[in-house]
Protein backbone atom coordinates (compact mmCIF):
# COMPACT_ATOMS: atom_id res chain seq x y z
CA UNK A 1 0.00 0.00 0.00
CA UNK A 2 2.82 2.32 0.86
CA UNK A 3 4.11 1.85 -2.67
CA UNK A 4 0.65 2.67 -4.11
CA UNK A 5 0.66 6.17 -1.70
CA UNK A 6 3.87 7.06 -3.04
CA UNK A 7 3.22 6.78 -6.91
CA UNK A 8 0.37 8.24 -6.34
CA UNK A 9 1.15 11.42 -4.53
CA UNK A 10 3.82 12.80 -7.34
CA UNK A 11 0.89 12.64 -9.87
CA UNK A 12 -2.07 13.76 -7.75
CA UNK A 13 -0.45 17.17 -6.57
CA UNK A 14 2.25 17.89 -9.29
CA UNK A 15 0.79 17.27 -12.58
CA UNK A 16 -1.01 18.85 -15.03
CA UNK A 17 -3.96 21.70 -14.34
CA UNK A 18 -6.66 20.62 -17.11
CA UNK A 19 -5.69 17.13 -18.26
CA UNK A 20 -7.54 16.37 -21.40
CA UNK A 21 -5.93 12.32 -20.41
CA UNK A 22 -6.36 10.42 -17.35
CA UNK A 23 -6.71 7.35 -16.03
CA UNK A 24 -8.97 7.20 -13.21
CA UNK A 25 -8.55 4.92 -10.11
CA UNK A 26 -12.19 3.48 -8.56
CA UNK A 27 -13.65 1.90 -5.67
CA UNK A 28 -17.43 2.12 -5.08
CA UNK A 29 -19.22 0.14 -2.33
CA UNK A 30 -22.44 -1.55 -1.68
CA UNK A 31 -25.87 -1.96 -3.96
CA UNK A 32 -26.67 -0.37 -7.03
CA UNK A 33 -29.77 -0.14 -9.80
CA UNK A 34 -29.71 -3.94 -10.42
CA UNK A 35 -26.85 -5.46 -9.09
CA UNK A 36 -26.44 -6.33 -5.05
CA UNK A 37 -22.29 -5.33 -4.18
CA UNK A 38 -19.21 -3.16 -4.90
CA UNK A 39 -16.80 -3.09 -7.48
CA UNK A 40 -13.34 -1.96 -8.43
CA UNK A 41 -12.87 0.07 -12.04
CA UNK A 42 -10.27 1.93 -14.41
CA UNK A 43 -11.50 4.20 -16.12
CA UNK A 44 -9.16 6.01 -18.97
CA UNK A 45 -10.29 8.95 -20.95
CA UNK A 46 -8.06 9.56 -24.14
CA UNK A 47 -8.56 13.24 -25.81
CA UNK A 48 -7.71 12.38 -29.31
CA UNK A 49 -9.25 15.27 -31.29
CA UNK A 50 -8.73 18.66 -29.50
CA UNK A 51 -9.77 22.14 -31.16
CA UNK A 52 -10.80 25.42 -30.32
CA UNK A 53 -14.09 24.86 -30.28
CA UNK A 54 -14.24 20.84 -30.19
CA UNK A 55 -12.82 17.93 -28.98
CA UNK A 56 -13.32 13.75 -29.37
CA UNK A 57 -12.37 11.48 -26.49
CA UNK A 58 -12.23 7.45 -25.93
CA UNK A 59 -12.94 6.11 -23.50
CA UNK A 60 -12.84 2.43 -21.79
CA UNK A 61 -13.41 1.29 -18.26
CA UNK A 62 -13.29 -2.11 -17.03
CA UNK A 63 -14.66 -3.24 -13.51
CA UNK A 64 -14.24 -6.35 -10.74
CA UNK A 65 -17.16 -7.12 -8.64
CA UNK A 66 -16.03 -8.24 -4.82
CA UNK A 67 -17.47 -11.38 -5.83
CA UNK A 68 -14.63 -11.46 -9.00
CA UNK A 69 -17.09 -11.30 -11.87
CA UNK A 70 -16.06 -8.77 -14.47
CA UNK A 71 -17.63 -5.79 -16.61
CA UNK A 72 -16.53 -3.28 -18.87
CA UNK A 73 -17.61 -0.36 -21.21
CA UNK A 74 -16.34 0.57 -24.49
CA UNK A 75 -16.98 4.31 -25.50
CA UNK A 76 -16.80 7.47 -27.42
CA UNK A 77 -17.60 10.77 -27.41
CA UNK A 78 -17.66 14.61 -28.15
CA UNK A 79 -18.02 18.08 -26.92
CA UNK A 80 -18.15 21.49 -28.73
CA UNK A 81 -18.55 24.49 -26.90
CA UNK A 82 -19.05 27.98 -29.07
CA UNK A 83 -15.91 31.06 -28.67
CA UNK A 84 -18.50 32.96 -26.02
CA UNK A 85 -17.66 29.79 -23.88
CA UNK A 86 -21.08 30.47 -21.94
CA UNK A 87 -22.59 27.05 -23.00
CA UNK A 88 -21.30 23.74 -24.17
CA UNK A 89 -23.21 20.95 -25.08
CA UNK A 90 -21.70 17.10 -25.42
CA UNK A 91 -22.65 13.11 -26.59
CA UNK A 92 -21.16 9.94 -26.13
CA UNK A 93 -22.14 6.41 -27.00
CA UNK A 94 -21.47 3.29 -25.62
CA UNK A 95 -21.28 -0.82 -25.37
CA UNK A 96 -21.48 -2.18 -22.27
CA UNK A 97 -20.84 -6.19 -20.79
CA UNK A 98 -21.33 -7.53 -17.86
CA UNK A 99 -20.55 -11.22 -16.75
CA UNK A 100 -23.27 -13.01 -14.72
CA UNK A 101 -24.16 -16.03 -13.54
CA UNK A 102 -27.51 -17.29 -16.16
CA UNK A 103 -25.97 -15.51 -19.10
CA UNK A 104 -23.73 -12.60 -19.61
CA UNK A 105 -25.93 -9.38 -20.85
CA UNK A 106 -24.52 -6.81 -23.15
CA UNK A 107 -25.70 -3.63 -24.34
CA UNK A 108 -25.61 -0.10 -26.33
CA UNK A 109 -26.37 3.19 -24.57
CA UNK A 110 -26.20 6.96 -25.53
CA UNK A 111 -26.00 10.17 -23.93
CA UNK A 112 -26.42 13.82 -24.36
CA UNK A 113 -24.97 16.47 -22.37
CA UNK A 114 -25.49 20.34 -21.50
CA UNK A 115 -23.54 22.32 -19.53
CA UNK A 116 -24.34 26.26 -18.58
CA UNK A 117 -22.53 28.01 -15.85
CA UNK A 118 -22.77 26.21 -12.75
CA UNK A 119 -25.04 23.45 -13.93
CA UNK A 120 -25.36 20.55 -16.18
CA UNK A 121 -28.01 18.62 -17.54
CA UNK A 122 -27.31 14.85 -18.88
CA UNK A 123 -30.14 12.42 -20.40
CA UNK A 124 -28.79 8.90 -21.00
CA UNK A 125 -30.82 6.12 -22.33
CA UNK A 126 -29.77 2.31 -22.68
CA UNK A 127 -30.46 -0.73 -24.30
CA UNK A 128 -29.59 -4.65 -24.49
CA UNK A 129 -28.77 -6.52 -27.21
CA UNK A 130 -28.80 -9.88 -28.04
CA UNK A 131 -29.90 -12.37 -25.47
CA UNK A 132 -31.77 -9.93 -22.73
CA UNK A 133 -33.73 -12.71 -21.11
CA UNK A 134 -32.95 -16.59 -20.35
CA UNK A 135 -34.15 -19.09 -17.67
CA UNK A 136 -32.31 -22.05 -15.72
CA UNK A 137 -34.29 -24.28 -14.10
CA UNK A 138 -36.47 -22.27 -11.95
CA UNK A 139 -33.85 -19.31 -11.77
CA UNK A 140 -34.70 -16.72 -14.48
CA UNK A 141 -32.58 -14.12 -15.18
CA UNK A 142 -34.07 -10.63 -17.22
CA UNK A 143 -31.32 -7.59 -18.51
CA UNK A 144 -33.36 -4.08 -18.21
CA UNK A 145 -33.50 -1.05 -20.33
CA UNK A 146 -33.16 2.21 -18.83
CA UNK A 147 -33.92 5.71 -19.48
CA UNK A 148 -32.10 8.30 -17.13
CA UNK A 149 -32.40 11.92 -16.93
CA UNK A 150 -30.04 14.39 -14.10
CA UNK A 151 -29.60 18.25 -13.22
CA UNK A 152 -26.41 18.96 -11.59
CA UNK A 153 -25.46 22.00 -10.19
CA UNK A 154 -21.83 23.14 -8.74
CA UNK A 155 -22.57 24.66 -5.15
CA UNK A 156 -18.92 25.35 -3.95
CA UNK A 157 -15.57 25.66 -5.98
CA UNK A 158 -12.02 26.81 -4.44
CA UNK A 159 -8.53 26.24 -5.63
CA UNK A 160 -9.19 22.88 -3.76
CA UNK A 161 -12.20 21.91 -3.14
CA UNK A 162 -15.31 21.35 -5.48
CA UNK A 163 -18.93 20.57 -4.48
CA UNK A 164 -21.43 19.14 -6.55
CA UNK A 165 -25.17 17.63 -6.39
CA UNK A 166 -27.32 15.87 -8.41
CA UNK A 167 -31.02 15.09 -8.76
CA UNK A 168 -32.37 12.67 -11.68
CA UNK A 169 -35.27 10.31 -12.11
CA UNK A 170 -35.43 7.30 -14.60
CA UNK A 171 -37.70 4.74 -16.09
CA UNK A 172 -36.88 0.61 -16.23
CA UNK A 173 -39.15 -0.54 -18.96
CA UNK A 174 -41.41 -3.97 -18.61
CA UNK A 175 -40.48 -7.04 -20.30
CA UNK A 176 -42.43 -10.06 -20.24
CA UNK A 177 -40.74 -13.37 -19.66
CA UNK A 178 -42.39 -16.39 -18.79
CA UNK A 179 -45.96 -14.51 -18.16
CA UNK A 180 -44.27 -12.38 -15.77
CA UNK A 181 -43.58 -8.63 -16.43
CA UNK A 182 -39.64 -7.58 -15.27
CA UNK A 183 -38.93 -3.82 -15.22
CA UNK A 184 -42.03 -1.39 -15.50
CA UNK A 185 -41.06 1.31 -12.82
CA UNK A 186 -39.58 4.51 -11.72
CA UNK A 187 -36.64 5.77 -9.76
CA UNK A 188 -35.45 8.66 -8.11
CA UNK A 189 -31.81 9.61 -7.89
CA UNK A 190 -29.48 11.65 -5.39
CA UNK A 191 -25.29 12.26 -6.19
CA UNK A 192 -23.44 14.15 -4.34
CA UNK A 193 -20.03 14.61 -4.55
CA UNK A 194 -16.52 16.30 -3.25
CA UNK A 195 -13.54 17.14 -5.75
CA UNK A 196 -10.14 17.74 -3.45
CA UNK A 197 -6.94 19.33 -5.29
CA UNK A 198 -8.46 18.58 -8.24
CA UNK A 199 -7.73 14.56 -8.42
CA UNK A 200 -9.42 12.73 -5.35
CA UNK A 201 -13.19 12.55 -5.83
CA UNK A 202 -15.25 10.92 -2.67
CA UNK A 203 -19.18 10.85 -3.64
CA UNK A 204 -22.42 9.42 -2.44
CA UNK A 205 -25.53 8.15 -4.80
CA UNK A 206 -28.81 6.70 -3.70
CA UNK A 207 -31.97 5.76 -5.63
CA UNK A 208 -35.03 4.07 -5.29
CA UNK A 209 -37.40 2.43 -7.36
CA UNK A 210 -40.17 -0.25 -6.37
CA UNK A 211 -37.99 -3.35 -7.20
CA UNK A 212 -35.13 -2.60 -6.33
CA UNK A 213 -36.09 -0.46 -3.62
CA UNK A 214 -33.64 1.69 -1.71
CA UNK A 215 -29.77 1.66 -2.55
CA UNK A 216 -26.55 3.08 -0.74
CA UNK A 217 -23.07 3.54 -1.89
CA UNK A 218 -19.67 5.68 -1.66
CA UNK A 219 -17.09 5.70 -3.93
CA UNK A 220 -13.55 6.88 -3.99
CA UNK A 221 -11.72 7.80 -7.08
CA UNK A 222 -7.98 8.54 -7.68
CA UNK A 223 -7.45 10.86 -11.06
CA UNK A 224 -3.77 10.28 -12.53
CA UNK A 225 -2.80 12.61 -15.58
CA UNK A 226 -1.06 11.70 -18.53
CA UNK A 227 -1.85 14.39 -21.23
CA UNK A 228 -1.91 18.12 -21.22
CA UNK A 229 -4.55 20.36 -22.68
CA UNK A 230 -2.81 22.28 -25.73
CA UNK A 231 -5.69 24.99 -25.93
CA UNK A 232 -6.80 26.98 -23.04
CA UNK A 233 -10.67 25.11 -22.42
CA UNK A 234 -12.74 25.19 -19.21
CA UNK A 235 -12.50 21.72 -16.64
CA UNK A 236 -16.00 21.03 -18.25
CA UNK A 237 -14.53 20.62 -21.68
CA UNK A 238 -12.72 17.26 -20.36
CA UNK A 239 -14.60 15.90 -17.44
CA UNK A 240 -15.57 12.36 -17.15
CA UNK A 241 -18.95 10.93 -18.77
CA UNK A 242 -21.59 10.48 -15.58
CA UNK A 243 -23.65 7.61 -16.71
CA UNK A 244 -24.38 4.23 -15.37
CA UNK A 245 -21.85 2.06 -16.31
CA UNK A 246 -23.50 -1.80 -15.00
CA UNK A 247 -26.17 -3.35 -16.96
CA UNK A 248 -29.55 -3.89 -14.59
CA UNK A 249 -30.50 -7.25 -14.17
CA UNK A 250 -33.62 -8.82 -12.17
CA UNK A 251 -33.80 -12.24 -11.25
Amino acid sequence: MKWVILFLLPCLCFSHEVPSSYTKLKHREHSGVGYSQGYSSIDVQITFVELSTFSAFFNPRSHVFNDGRLAFNVGVGGRYQPPNKRWMVGGNGYYDYRSEKIFSPQQIGGGLELFYSDFAWRFNGYSPIGTRKKAEGKKRQVALSNVQGEVEKKFIESENFTFFAALGAYYLPGRSFKKRTYGKAWGSQLRLSTHFWKRIEVGFETTYDRIFTFTFQGYLSFKIPFGESSIAHSPNFYRPVIRNEIIPVSH
